[in-house]
């Protein structure tokens, strides 16, 4: 026995008696990782390194989950029922240093490399990268190292992918896959992967080396652009749609003031040159308060000057018709920054301006009337702010001018009832009348600085079209 372990003292090796390891040497622990072996099982032993029978030869997996391939030598020794293994590790097998390829691509932090063996397709050797893709517990607490990939890909057999795999196997071509997509349920959402499955030969003996690159952030800025092209052309749609219906609207004019296209309220009232610029001698333009506008001002040149215009109201004049105009307008310059044409949008707003005169002027009337009626006449809304206030309504408060609020008229007045009893601001005319209650006659005793002074009210509720109060009207003597 002697002459063995001593011919193989470079060999990991132990001794069994009755199946039971009995003897071993520091290179079997140094192979397997585990130090706790004598007395074993030889049966529990095979178990616990995994061993594989592969034609000649046998892989084991340590304790570290490094795979060897080993010749397995057993011999009978003079003692009965005592037997030696010696291991001899098949030249080549180990990646580390066999190859500058491969080290170069095992130390690839950007895509995930794993080499399987073949036929078994079991993993032999992968970089970290390679777990970070793998699902648990194979990419964190237990090496998926030593595993078929049927274990460590649980639904992977009869798969779509199993079947690339195969065909790759069989054809020994490489085979590129783009954009396959998987759920990642640690990070719960969907990932893209680019996988590259290609057959090597290293050493005469075959493998299977698997690339794989996350392509999930290129997908998502593909995706991303084809939302934003999407969304590009429905906002194109719309501003399409926007345009044709405001076409009676919108004027534009190239870098020389001429007009490519003219609004229909421009093309009927002004009369244009050959170069459809305007004739600005037929024609003249005001501002809102009647100010002559100056060429330099007008809303061309200004437009040419490279000037925004935002709600700019004009009056236009030709001949006997008037009209009035609101204008907003941008500047579009080209790459260099230059002056390439200009868009402003001309609303007719002549309706709208005669009728707020009207108004305005029926509103001057009505307040002259309120004025010079003899009774105090003033509204007060529902938020106790007094909104109008007629002359003679201002010689019931004092210093009338300086009340806003209905509260401001208690700052410097006590009011009585004709029991002689203080009145509250709630108890007030006006807010009974917010309250809903019409007022009649309401008799009230002032007491000012200067004064006492009594005063009758009377006054109603104003309710909107919802049956809503927003107002009171009060009248006094």
């Amino acid at each position: 026995m002697s002459n063995l372990t001593n011919a193989n003292s470079n060999n990991a090796y132990f001794i069994t008696k009755n199946n039971i390891i009995e003897t071993t040497n520091n290179l079997l622990y140094k192979m397997v990782g585990y130090h706790s072996l004598i007395n074993m099982n030889i049966e529990d032993f095979w178990k616990l390194i995994k061993l594989e029978k592969h034609n000649k030869y046998y892989k084991i997996t340590s304790r570290s989950s490094k795979v060897t391939e080993v010749y397995i030598n057993e011999y009978d020794l003079l003692n009965v029922d005592e037997c030696l293994y010696i291991f001899n590790v098949k030249k080549n097998y180990e990646f580390e240093g066999c190859s500058k390829v491969l080290n170069q691509l095992f130390s690839d932090k950007i895509n995930g490399i794993g080499i399987f063996s073949l036929p078994d397709l079991n993993l032999i050797e992968c970089n970290k990268m390679y777990l970070d893709f793998l699902d648990e517990p194979y990419n964190s607490i237990k090496s998926p190292i030593g595993e078929s990939i049927f274990e460590i890909i649980s639904d992977f057999e009869g798969s779509s992918l199993y079947e690339v795999w195969e065909n790759t196997i069989e054809t020994k071509k490489s085979t590129s896959l783009k954009s396959i997509q998987f759920f990642d349920s640690e990070k719960d959402c969907i990932v893209y992967w680019d996988m590259l499955i290609a057959p090597v030969d290293i050493f005469d003996e075959s493998y299977l080396c698997v690339i794989i690159v996350d392509v999930t952030e290129n997908m998502s800025n593909k995706f991303q652009l084809e939302q934003q092209s999407l969304t590009i052309n429905k906002q194109n749609r719309k501003l399409e749609a926007i345009i044709e219906a405001m076409s009676g609207c919108i004027n534009i004019i190239d870098n020389k003031g001429n007009f490519t296209k003219k609004s229909s309220l421009l093309e009927d009232f002004f009369e244009f040159d050959e170069n459809n610029k305007i004739k600005y001698e037929l024609s003249e333009f005001y501002d809102i308060n009647e100010n002559p506008i100056s060429y330099e001002n007008n809303i061309i040149y200004q437009l040419l000057s490279g000037n925004e215009i935002i709600d700019y109201k004009q009056i236009l004049k030709n001949k006997d018709i008037t009209k009035y105009a609101m204008v907003n307008g941008k500047p579009i310059f080209d790459e260099s920054g230059d002056f390439e044409m200009g868009v402003f949008i001309t609303n007719d707003i002549t309706e709208i301006i005669t009728q707020g005169k009207i108004i305005e002027e029926q509103s001057k009337k009505a307040q002259v009337i309120i004025d010079n009626i003899s009774d105090g006449l003033y509204i007060v809304d529902n938020n106790f702010n007094i909104t109008l206030l007629n002359n003679s309504a201002k010689d019931i408060f004092y210093e009338a001018d300086a009340i806003k609020k209905l509260s401001d008229s208690f700052k410097h007045t006590r009011y009585y009832d004709m029991e002689n009893k203080l009145i509250s601001l709630e108890d007030m005319p006006e807010y009974r009348a917010l309250r809903g209650a019409k007022v009649s006659d309401y008799r009230i005793t002032a007491h000012r600085p200067e004064g006492k002074y009594n005063f009758s009210f009377s006054g109603s509720p104003i309710y909107d079209e919802k049956g809503k109060i927003t107002m009171a009207i009060i009248c006094c003597r």
